[in-house]
């Protein structure tokens, strides 16, 4: 987002008709939202959560950094269960780009399977093509042939 924000969006009762009192708890749904900027917020004590959630969910913040911000700012013990959590966040996003590249470039091969198809090339030329096993692009182009 271009700036942090916070919202705080819950249920109304508006009586229309009658004088009707429900059971119950009718602000069951109380949703808080925050949205959080590229950039990690000031210290600031209106910022104290964005900067907090920016510093930990941060893609350009190192572990080492991550853990300095909490221990420093917000002083929370640095206890092994702690520095293990922030790793594993930080590995978190490293394994969910690793599987978008990988993503990307399932999609890009199989545009170029198809490209190949279409020109009348068999499995074989085009594995040879993409210096790829034959059985990777045999199983692409089944799911192309199951597709269509």
């Amino acid at each position: 987002m271009s700036e942090n924000s916070m919202n705080h969006i819950h249920l109304t009762n508006d009586t229309i008709i009658g004088n009707q009192v429900w059971k119950g708890n009718e602000d069951l749904v109380n949703i808080a939202m925050i949205g959080l900027a590229k950039e990690i917020s000031p210290k600031e004590e209106k910022h104290e959560l964005h900067r907090l959630l920016g510093a930990l969910l941060s893609e350009t913040l190192n572990e080492e950094e991550k853990l300095d911000i909490l221990k420093n700012e917000y002083h929370i013990p640095m206890e092994k269960s702690i520095k293990e959590d922030v790793k594993v966040m930080c590995n978190l996003s490293e394994g969910i780009e690793e599987r978008g590249i990988i993503k990307g470039r399932t999609e890009l091969l199989k545009q170029q399977v198809r490209k190949k198809l279409a020109k009348g090339q068999c499995v074989e030329v085009i594995a040879e093509d993409l210096v790829e096993e034959v059985e990777v692009i045999q199983t692409i182009v089944d799911e192309i042939q199951t597709k269509e």
